[in-house]
This record gives C-alpha cells, sequence and structure tokens, in this order.
C-alpha cells in the first residue's frame, strides 16, 4: 500500500462514523491507490467542509475513515490533495462549478518561518449552508490559517492561489484589509474563471490597489496546479480544448475590470 498514498491521510471534515469504500473493479489504480480516490469522491460529494478533523487509514487495502484529530481543524480537502476528477470538474474553465476550491502555496525563509510543517501548502473548499450566514468562502478559511501561523515580520513571504472562482466583493475586500495590517505578506492570485456577482468589480480593483497580483489561469498554470495538488499517480496534465480560448476570454475581461477608474 505504498505509492503516492501514505497509510494516513488527514482531512477536516464532519465526523462521522467509520465505513469503507471498496476500489472500482477494473480500475488502472493500484488497488489502495484507486480505493483512496473513492473515498476522496465520496467525501467531496457528502461532506461539507467542516472545522471538525477526521483520520483516513489504508485497512487491508480499503481507505477506512476513522474519526481523529490532527493538526489544526480547518477544511482541507485531504492533506495529500485533490482526485483527479474534483479538479477537473471544479477548474475546467469552461463548466460552471458550483463549489470554490483553493490551492495555495507559501514560499518562504525556511526555518524559523513560522508555519507549521505540512502547512505550507494545501487545498481548501468554501463550506455551503442553507443559512447565509453559516456559510464560508474559502479565502476566508486561507486568511484564518495565514493569521493562526507565527509569521516574522522581519521575513517576507509569498502566498500563491489557484481559485476555482475569483474572489466576491466582500473577500476581496477582506484580504485587502489583511494586506494593509501585514506587509510582509505578499498575495498572487490565479482564478479559473471570474466570479460577477454583487460588487466583484470594484472589489477586484480594490484587492489590486492593496498589493495583490491577480491573474486568469493559463495552461501553465492548470498544469501547476495538476502537478502539485492532484493525486494523478503519475499521469501528466492533459488540457482540455477550448482551455486557452476561455482562459483569453477571462483574461481580456479581467484586465478590463482592473483597469477602469474606481
Amino acid at each position: 500500500m505504498g505509492g503516492l498514498y501514505p497509510h494516513n491521510i488527514a482531512a477536516s471534515f464532519k465526523p462521522v462514523r467509520s465505513w469503507q469504500v471498496p476500489f472500482p473493479l477494473g480500475a488502472s489504480l493500484s488497488p489502495a491507490g484507486a480505493a483512496m480516490k473513492a473515498l476522496l469522491r465520496l467525501l467531496d460529494q457528502k461532506l461539507p467542509a467542516t472545522p471538525a478533523p477526521v483520520v483516513c487509514k489504508c485497512v487491508q487495502g480499503f481507505p477506512q475513515l476513522v474519526q481523529g484529530s490532527l493538526g489544526q481543524a480547518l477544511p482541507l480537502l485531504a492533506a495529500e490533495g485533490l482526485d483527479e476528477d474534483t479538479f477537473t470538474d471544479n477548474f475546467h474553465n469552461e463548466i460552471w462549478a458550483s463549489r470554490t476550491y483553493l490551492c495555495y502555496e507559501v514560499e518562504h525563509p525556511g526555518q524559523g518561518s513560522g508555519i507549521p510543517p505540512g502547512q505550507e501548502k494545501g487545498v481548501l473548499r468554501n463550506k455551503s449552508d442553507p443559512d447565509p450566514m453559516l456559510s464560508r468562502h474559502a479565502e476566508s478559511f486561507l486568511l484564518e490559517r495565514i493569521q493562526s501561523w507565527k509569521l516574522n515580520p522581519e521575513h517576507q513571504y509569498r502566498v500563491t492561489c489557484f481559485l476555482s472562482w475569483s474572489p466576491c466583493a466582500d473577500c476581496a475586500q477582506r484580504m485587502a484589509e489583511f494586506l494593509g495590517d501585514n506587509r510582509h505578506v505578499s498575495l498572487n492570485l490565479y482564478a479559473s474563471r471570474i466570479y460577477s456577482l454583487g460588487q466583484y468589480e470594484q472589489g477586484l480593483r480594490t484587492l489590486k490597489r492593496a498589493g495583490a497580483s491577480i491573474a486568469i489561469m493559463t495552461a501553465r498554470e492548470f498544469e501547476h496546479c495538476w502537478d502539485t495538488f492532484v493525486l494523478h499517480e503519475g499521469r501528466s496534465f492533459q488540457p482540455w480544448e477550448g482551455l486557452d480560448k476561455e482562459s483569453q476570454k477571462f483574461s481580456e475581461t479581467l484586465q478590463s475590470i482592473l483597469q477602469q477608474e474606481a
């Protein structure tokens, strides 16, 4: 049960009773790998991302979900990354997706950075709830995570995010305020699509004025996400038809938004 899947994988989801997920018959993955992929898909479909950690363990070739506590309780999809279908379903820039995923990685000075081991990169997802007051956006979870770190204000930290949707107006405002209060942190944002509800245009301009870099994902960023955050078992990224066309369209729209007068 080796390969890319260790025996223990941490994820932050609603606590549930233990169950086992058999790997798909005829799968090309190794049994443990296919089983873990099936479990990740089941988690993504059935459980909201809530701050209550559970642990997945491989037991006789099957991943078993058991309630536990590992690390900081934040809504990571999985400590190891996204499965292939979840990545494609949510980052495909020609498909409308109901969730927002945020993959992040941090460049830091190394020893003494104040970032807990294993949190230099991760995958976050929004939490939806019928009560709007209980819904949370992935960007909010990211800011909470960064603020929980003991960063050294004498050092410089670069946080690069790859989002399935660009930030909404409220999230953009909160990120701008965060940058204003934390001059030692910079944000580089790459979005697959542009979120276009509310005062989103003003929000993006506010975020840019605060010093954030905002751009649309191209094939290069999609491939980087695949290589860095996806459980691909050695398979290379395959661009979909229309990727470049949609990327160019969103990029032109974004540039037009950012160039407008406030």
